[in-house]
């Protein structure tokens, strides 16, 4: 790459954090640039607790970032914070608009994470989304913000994402089939694997909090392990449909299992996502308390023991879709519990990922007794699913993404 700068330029979900240090590995000058509205969760010491201290040279925080910020913050305080750069990556909500401000679109790749492209840049699906909250004071920038965005995201050099429901139908609305290439969410597979919790439980052992919890898990036949975010019931829902993602599928499936086998699984649960109490109100109600194991929210290097300790990971169940939780669960040799739209294939080009597909409680329920009837089948899934997710989410990725930002550059 020999003295190309590239600049990520916000942190949903670690995704720019992940990329600039798998960039790195390969030789890549990556800067990530942290925006003043990234969710705590997103910060790269909560992904690496080791950073905690402070970060490196590499990594820098600007005072911009909110939608009240981008009228008030200047093309030439963005263009001084951004300076000296040869392509930009974008993963906030509304990096694509201030790229756009500083005049740097041109060179910018958007890596899209959801209402970025799909809600943003449209002014009706904002209003239907949000007219209880629009009122004439605010409708007039919220307008603006949006027209930028949709601009910035029509004018940008490519954009990066999985297509699937919304997302694609969004690009072809905005009619940038043109800019899409199929690059999904980055996945540190060097962190995320089981030789690396082996390591640090040789070295450091496992905490105390952790090993409360795996006392717990050896109480049961085998364990199901879900810290995705609890977002299903209607009146959530209606905010980001997108967003949906089905926790009570797995809940109710797991109940129909426990029902129908003479088995004792575990569920663990994280008190996580705006839901947390209707899920445990359903697991209530279906009378199952004694084999829910709910657990506080943790760190991705906390969770990582839950990881290698528990039997299948459970992802989502609503948008057709894998997320990070799938991505981690995956690397991690486990046979993930998830819903991935069967049109997957042929909306990506990438092969069907080896996991345990489900899209309603009976198909969870079957999974589950397979399971439980042939470890050794799904132990293999585990295995193949860590070969996958490195291919098209770990190291494959970031070759991929070298490869194309060349290209971008050179055309």
């Amino acid at each position: 790459m020999g003295d190309l700068r590239v600049c990520l330029v916000g942190n949903m979900n670690n995704n720019n954090y992940i990329l600039a240090k798998m960039l790195r590995r390969e030789g890549v000058e990556a800067d990530l640039i942290l925006l003043n509205n990234e969710y705590r969760y997103f910060l790269p010491e909560h992904y690496d607790e080791d950073l905690k201290d402070g970060y490196p040279e590499w990594i820098k925080k600007v005072k911009w970032g909110t939608g009240a910020s981008f009228f008030y913050t200047t093309k030439d305080i963005i263009l001084k914070d951004l300076k000296g750069y040869d392509i930009y990556i974008a993963c906030n909500l509304f990096a694509p608009a201030f790229l756009y401000k500083a005049g740097l679109i041109k060179k910018t790749i958007v890596r899209v994470h959801g209402g970025d492209l799909y809600l943003l840049p449209f002014w009706d699906r904002l209003l239907k989304t949000y007219k209880h909250y629009l009122r004439p004071f605010i409708s007039l920038p919220v307008y603006y913000l949006s027209n930028v965005q949709k601009k910035a995201i029509k004018e940008c050099l490519a954009v990066f994402t999985l297509p699937h429901g919304k997302i694609y139908n969004s690009i072809l609305r905005l009619k940038i089939l043109d800019k899409l290439k199929v690059i999904g969410a980055p996945i540190d597979t060097n962190k995320f694997s089981p030789q690396y919790v082996e390591k640090i439980i040789k070295f450091r052992g496992i905490p105390s909090k952790i090993r409360n919890i795996i006392a717990n898990m050896e109480k049961y036949d085998f364990t199901i392990f879900s810290p995705t975010r609890h977002f299903w019931t209607k009146n959530t829902v209606v905010l980001n449909p997108e967003a949906d993602k089905g926790n009570d599928i797995l809940i109710l499936g797991f109940k129909k299992f426990i029902e129908s086998e003479k088995v004792n699984p575990l569920l663990i649960l994280v008190e996580k996502g705006p839901d947390v109490m209707a899920s445990k109100s359903l697991i209530k109600k279906l009378k199952i308390e004694e084999n829910v194991l709910w657990i506080p929210e943790m760190t991705p290097s906390e969770l990582l023991y839950l990881y290698y300790f528990s039997d299948i990971v459970a992802d989502e169940f609503k948008d057709g879709r894998y997320a990070s939780v799938g991505l981690e669960g995956m690397a991690m040799e486990k046979p993930v519990l998830v819903y991935i739209d069967k049109e997957f294939e042929v909306m990506t080009g990438i092969p069907f990922p080896p996991c345990m597909n489900a899209s309603n409680p009976d198909e969870v329920k079957m999974l589950l007794k397979d399971f439980n009837e042939n470890r050794v089948k799904y132990n293999r899934i585990g295995r193949l699913a860590r070969i996958w997710v490195n291919r098209y989410h770990g190291k494959g990725l970031v070759r991929k993404v070298i490869n194309l930002i060349e290209k971008l550059l050179i055309n």
